[in-house]
């Protein structure tokens, strides 16, 4: 679908609630959305090119328990 993120996490969700197939960056998104609602932090990973293209869109995400981040990529997760 159309929408990028700059739509916001809820327009996102919908989207893919109704079935539209989305992209690493707009799952990426609702994820970071999902994770900072319940208290964690998150922040994105964007891979390129050596061209200097954006390639790719993930997450690391921070668990306060193991003080660490954790990489959480929509692809391979």
């Amino acid at each position: 679908f159309d929408e990028d993120q700059r739509y916001g996490p809820e327009v996102l969700l919908e989207r893919m609630q109704q079935g539209y197939a989305a992209n690493c960056g707009q799952m990426s998104t609702v994820l970071a959305s999902f994770w900072r609602s319940l208290g964690g932090h998150s922040r994105a990973v964007r891979w390129g090119t050596p061209q200097g293209e954006l390639g790719h869109y993930a997450l690391e995400l921070w668990d306060a328990d193991r003080q660490r981040w954790f990489y959480y990529d929509m692809n391979l997760n």
